[in-house]
């Protein structure tokens, strides 16, 4: 197995032990690693001194009162648009075919309505969800949304984007890649460091890594 570049320029007796470990093959591709109490999600394998762009995807529960005619309403975000609505249950809303209008459906009079059980239109940043149930009262919805954020690229080639409550990284995308955290490789107490010496960028990690 060729040996990742960004490794190479490791001290010898250290380089050794990476290319013996099977443990190593962990490191060379986008991976979860955690040391010393820090979380974080590493992506190797980019241009060095650059910034990188990721989506990420965060889902939470946003409860939603319907009216008498069965129209519910939540405020989306140019920032941190929603992508995915969930009700957890039988009841579905046809976000994928969601449709937009100039004004808002009709919340009192009801015989106006000629939009389908499960429509969502959408009007300005307030998305309008018709449950179709009359005095369905507050429900909790599972709302997803993403959010580009930018992650800095070290001198060795690879960023590290931190886990933390506000920001779990469950999902996230880079370069139109998707990435699930519970599916990624996990590295424990074993993150890569970037340190330059003379002017040449190593990354290592500690000896007692994996």
């Amino acid at each position: 197995m060729k040996t990742p570049s960004f490794l190479i320029a490791v001290a010898p007796f250290v380089f050794l032990l990476i290319a013996s470990s099977p443990a190593m093959a962990n490191f060379t591709g986008v991976h979860r690693g955690t040391s010393g109490g820090k979380d974080k999600v590493v992506i190797p394998n980019q241009a060095p001194d650059t910034t990188i762009a990721l989506t990420v995807a965060t889902t939470t529960i946003r409860p939603v009162t319907f009216n008498d005619c069965g129209w519910g309403k939540l405020t989306d975000s140019a920032s941190a648009p929603v992508t995915a609505i969930d009700t957890g249950g039988s009841l579905t809303f046809n976000f994928a075919g969601r449709t937009t209008a100039t004004t808002p459906p009709s919340f009192t009079q009801c015989f106006l309505n000629t939009q389908p059980q499960g429509a969502v239109v959408k009007v300005g940043n307030v998305l309008y969800l018709n449950s179709g149930i009359t005095n369905l009262g507050t429900i909790n919805l599972s709302v997803t949304s993403e959010k580009s954020i930018n992650a800095k690229v070290n001198s060795c080639g690879f960023a590290s984007v931190s886990i933390t409550p506000t920001r779990p990284l469950t999902r996230f995308s880079v370069g139109g890649v998707v990435y699930n955290l519970v599916s990624l490789p996990t590295t424990v107490n074993g993150l890569l460091y970037c340190r330059k010496t003379g002017g040449v960028a190593i990354a290592y990690r500690p000896l007692g890594g994996f």
